[in-house]
């Protein structure tokens, strides 16, 4: 079974990691470095959010994700449909292939029903997930990727994690400012960091189960974004018709 590790650390020293991870691994063959675009989906109530934030053990991520340029303005065309289950440890994700580009989702309101809408797409492949559920916000972060020579572990490394636009039908406001975190993942079948990345674990490492969708959502409602002592907005009231 594949595990997936998290850890996360100051951003200040992500260009360092990123620079110790390409002398001591091999870069990703495929994609070795990108942005990444996620459209989440949720329940007005935040239902999904409040299963990962209470541990539940049924959790369920609904997104659509794409990838363009390091911090550019290009996007490649194919966009997938994901939905992330987790029973307890086991894990399970499916991918539907949308019928539109990147650019072209990155351009449309969230408030526009062709979005609203693209949820089906999962109905229509015998997916079940959640009803009612609508766009709530665009993250964007910059992925690095590397294979861990020693074990083939996948290592990424995720920095300038920031949500550029949210649905103002639940969400009064975005916020362009990254996260105060940097986050390194480990995917394969270690539970610890693997040992030809010592050097990089000289760094103030924390291991944590860290939601990129949780912490953005709960920044977009706080004065300041760093965890601890926030000054919280209310959430914006859930409109009455989305028709």
């Amino acid at each position: 079974m594949s595990n997936e590790i998290k850890y996360t650390f100051a951003p200040a020293f992500a260009r360092a990691v990123v620079d110790l991870l390409g002398a001591a691994c091999r870069p990703d063959p495929a994609f070795p470095a990108a942005d990444v675009f996620s459209l989440y989906y949720d329940t007005p109530a935040r239902d999904l959010l409040e299963e990962k934030r209470n541990s539940d053990y049924l959790k369920t991520k609904i997104r659509c994700r794409w990838y363009g340029a390091v911090r550019g303005t290009t996007m490649e065309r194919a966009v997938f449909l994901e939905a992330k289950r987790k029973e307890g440890a086991a894990r399970d994700k499916a991918r539907v292939l949308l019928p539109l580009d990147g650019a072209t989702l990155w351009n449309t309101p969230l408030t526009d029903p062709l979005l609203c809408r693209l949820p089906e797409h999962l109905a229509e492949a015998g997916i079940p997930f959640p009803r009612p559920i609508f766009p709530m916000f665009i993250l964007r972060y910059t992925r690095h990727r590397f294979i861990d020579p020693a074990t083939g572990a996948r290592i990424a490394v995720d920095t300038g994690i920031h949500v550029p636009r949210a649905n103002p039908a639940f969400i009064a406001r975005h916020n362009p400012t990254p996260l105060p975190v940097a986050v390194l993942e480990v995917k394969g079948s270690l539970r610890e960091m693997p040992r030809s990345l010592h050097a990089v674990s000289t760094f103030h490492f924390r291991r944590e189960t860290f939601s990129k969708y949780l912490a953005c959502h709960d920044m977009l409602f706080c004065s300041t974004g760093i965890p601890g002592g926030y000054t919280c907005f209310a959430p914006a009231a859930p409109p009455r018709d989305h028709a």
